[in-house]
């Protein structure tokens, strides 16, 4: 609470003194992460014209506009005129920077309040495209105060990856609607199961325009179930997919497709993270080695490296590196008894070393993702063998061999992209931890298990210093 809207680093070139040589290290630290607006932080985008620019939001629909270049800042919210009927807005509402705007509006953005409100160039103008989306009850939309107490809003809200005009809405009260025109004409689709219950979160499909799913949160309403609904026709009809989740878990934050398979779903509720394979015929509770139980707000999957992004309440935000190989997981795969996933292209990449600042026991640290070749391969089930990964260049030369887990389900092993210890080249002065890798080109990594065998090609790229690699923010 009155924490405002910051921005960071899942990685940086830097490790920290003490850290394991040739590990990647835990450099990700409080100054990494920079401060870009005040009160209580919720929705966050980026300008695709210029990354620079950037819109943060506090309570009650208030967003700004942020040059982080010139330090510009413009309150863009949308206000009613003199004489007009005030604008709902609540405490936590949506807007997002859209993927389809007009090069002639500027920076389009769409933001939820009563009404869904489209604002051109950047938010310096806006309009109300739709008319009051809530059920409006006069015995509940009358309160005024912090806007905590604002009722009959907008508080889920999304576009269509791949149609533009095709914007979802739901509200707080247990409305859910479609429009394909861009506002011109809605379409009330609220299913008769959610009956009331606040629309936590909608999710557009990018495979199929009639696709879309609801998470529904009841718990303001004494229900603490989780509840997840999908349309295949915008929203004509619905069909739930909570399928086998445990009622245990609390109620559902959000639901995201995965962006390369539409059978994976990554799922958000109040205790963990869920995932399923098949499009929410069946849920398993993501296993991470460090992802507590607790409520996942948001969900996030970064459109180039797949990373799987999760938001918790009051414990951090998580990061799964390179999920790409859960978007591999389809029945082919999975009835193999072994599978190794494409590799993504890597590079070596130096490390230096930065201080802790003050020392303490509260001293903020995070670990750096994995350094060199991530390799996700697929165990069908533990045959009691050891998996060994070994290495090639385009000659076929063995340069690296590794051991890795057999576990059922997803094993991954890191190559450093460094030669066997016996044939590395070494700096004379160990303590510099200075890395000879090996050179740019193909590579063959095989992955075997008693008899079984599986085969993936892997580009390696011309290794860089320290801040000469791009990290993503």
């Amino acid at each position: 609470q009155d924490n405002g809207s910051w921005m960071g680093w899942n990685g940086t070139p830097l490790i920290a003194p003490g850290d394991k040589p040739g590990e990647p290290g835990a450099a990700i630290m409080n100054d990494n992460w920079q401060f870009v607006f005040d009160g209580d932080g919720y929705q966050f985008g980026f300008d695709p014209s210029d990354a620079d620019i950037i819109y943060a939001e506090s309570q009650g629909g208030v967003i700004i506009r942020n040059n982080l270049r010139t330090h510009e800042r413009k309150l863009i919210k949308a206000e009613a005129k003199e004489s007009q009927t005030r604008h709902r807005f609540n405490w936590d509402s949506p807007f997002f920077v859209s993927r389809h705007g007009k090069k002639e509006d500027g920076t389009t953005l769409y933001m939820g309040g009563n009404c869904v409100f489209k604002l051109l160039h950047g938010g310096d103008f806006f309009e109300c495209i739709s008319g009051d989306l809530s059920h409006n009850d006069p015995l509940k939309v009358q309160t005024v105060g912090s806007e905590a107490e604002t009722h009959g809003t907008v508080v889920a809200l999304c576009e269509s990856p791949t149609a533009a005009g095709l914007l979802w809405a739901g509200t707080d009260d247990g409305r859910v609607h479609v429009t394909t025109d861009d506002g011109k004409n809605w379409a009330d689709v609220t299913p008769k199961e959610v009956d009331c219950r606040y629309i936590s979160r909608i999710e557009a499909s990018r495979f199929d325009t009639g696709v879309a799913y609801i998470t529904v949160d009841g718990h303001r309403s004494g229900d603490y179930e989780p509840h997840v609904m999908m349309t295949t026709d915008q929203g004509k009809n619905w069909k739930t997919i909570t399928s086998d989740l445990p009622s245990d878990v609390g109620w559902a934050h959000v639901a995201r497709e995965d962006p390369d398979n539409p059978n994976v779903l990554w799922l958000g509720v109040e205790r963990g993270l869920f995932l399923s394979v098949d499009r929410g015929a069946h849920w398993v509770r993501w296993q991470g080695e460090s992802l507590p139980n607790v409520g996942v707000d948001d969900i996030k999957i970064h459109p180039r490296t797949h990373d799987v992004v999760a938001a918790t309440h009051g414990r951090s935000i998580y990061v799964l590196d390179d999920a790409s190989a859960v978007s591999g997981l389809t029945p082919e795969v999975m009835a193999r008894d072994l599978h190794v996933f494409p590799i993504r292209a890597c590079r070596g990449r130096q490390t230096g070393w930065r201080g802790f600042g003050v020392f303490s026991d509260r001293q903020f640290r995070a670990g750096n993702p994995p350094l060199g070749a991530v390799i996700t391969y697929w165990v069908r089930e533990y045959d009691g063998e050891k998996v060994e990964v070994s290495i090639s260049d385009a000659t076929g030369t063995p340069v690296a061999k590794l051991t890795g887990a057999n576990a059922p389900g997803l094993n991954r092993v890191v190559w450093d992209l460094q030669r066997e210890e016996t044939e590395r080249i070494t700096s004379p002065d160990a303590t510099l931890d200075q890395k000879f890798f090996v050179a740019a080109g193909e590579y063959t990594v095989t992955v075997t298990s008693k008899k079984k065998v599986s085969v993936a090609k892997m580009k390696v790229e011309e290794a860089v210093g320290v801040g000469g690699e791009e990290v993503k923010r």
